[in-house]
């Protein structure tokens, strides 16, 4: 008796939550429906996480390989795929996230299914860098192409998702959604994985994690940090001249209504060992950066 295609995904998700935390978590948040077109091969997944699949490519896979193409779709959503591709051809990048992702899913101890794109050279390598290196021949990976845009508009066609609303509002809100799933899926998996029966988040998944979760802060942000919020840049204040934090003269100081204005200091070192006078245009141009950054926040350059 074999197991149609509905019933080997569910039961393939629900053995990926078992024995695999974090990416069962992530594959959960997928919506899954059979294809009925005739234009999905193998499976596609769109940025919302709807994913339409063949159902006589499913039959043909083992319930192992029916976990890795779940987890596979999934984790092309939560790396936000469609936001980084940027110029890129589109069939090469896909085939390089496939690779990313393969590899991420391999060291897992989750199988791959065939065809898919795997290549132990790109370990440890972003989906950016593995589009540098890929050969400029025929792809014969039969799973990649699976985030072409135009099956990912059929698969958002049989989930639609507040169609009244723009793609701004809905990709903003698809994004919090998944970052919330991956949230869960690292938590899931740091208190699970010491079970002997369940697998251990990958080493070289962490960086891709951190970097989604906590993104980089733009410079002024950081500033910050160090300055603190100064306030609308023209708004005033009543209080003492802190002389022992500027170049001033000495002198005698007495409160007085002064400016709100925060102030940054540059200290460049000009010894022999640390200054290069080949590079005083580079440094002139990062100083002109740094001041027209504090500039714009309202804050002074010393």
């Amino acid at each position: 008796m074999t197991t149609d295609a509905r019933t080997k995904l569910a039961v393939a998700r629900s053995k990926l939550r078992e024995k695999f935390p974090f990416f069962g978590v992530l594959a959960s948040e997928l919506n899954i429906a059979p294809d009925t077109s005739g234009r999905v091969d193998t499976a596609c997944i769109s940025k919302y996480g709807n994913m339409l699949y063949s159902i006589r490519f499913v039959d043909s896979l083992s319930f192992e390989e029916t976990m890795g193409l779940v987890a596979h779709e999934s984790l092309h959503v939560v790396f936000e795929f469609w936001d980084r591709i940027g110029t890129r051809i589109f069939d090469d990048a896909n085939l390089a996230h496939d690779f990313v992702i393969n590899l991420i899913i391999k060291l897992a101890g989750i199988k791959i299914p065939k065809g898919g794109a795997i290549d132990d050279k790109y370990i440890n390598m972003s989906f950016e860098e593995v589009y540098k290196l890929l050969p400029k021949t025929e792809n014969h990976y039969v799973l990649s192409g699976d985030a072409n845009p135009s099956l990912g508009s059929l698969a958002d066609n049989e989930f639609p998702f507040n169609s009244s609303r723009n793609d701004e509002t809905k990709d903003a809100d698809s994004q919090e959604r998944w970052r919330g799933a991956l949230i869960r899926a690292v938590k899931a998996d740091k208190e699970e994985a010491n079970s002997s029966v369940r697998g251990s988040l990958p080493a070289n998944i962490q960086l891709l994690i951190d970097e989604i979760m906590y993104p980089p802060l733009p410079f002024a942000h950081r500033l910050q940090k160090y300055v603190g919020q100064w306030g609308r840049k023209t708004q005033p204040t009543f209080r003492k001249f802190n002389k022992m934090n500027s170049f001033e003269p000495l002198h005698t100081t007495f409160p007085a209504y002064r400016s709100n204005r925060g102030r940054v200091y540059l200290l460049l070192d000009t010894s022999g060992s640390m200054f290069c006078q080949n590079n005083i245009a580079l440094i002139n141009h990062g100083l002109g950066c740094i001041q027209s950054i504090a500039t714009s926040i309202g804050m002074d350059v010393a």
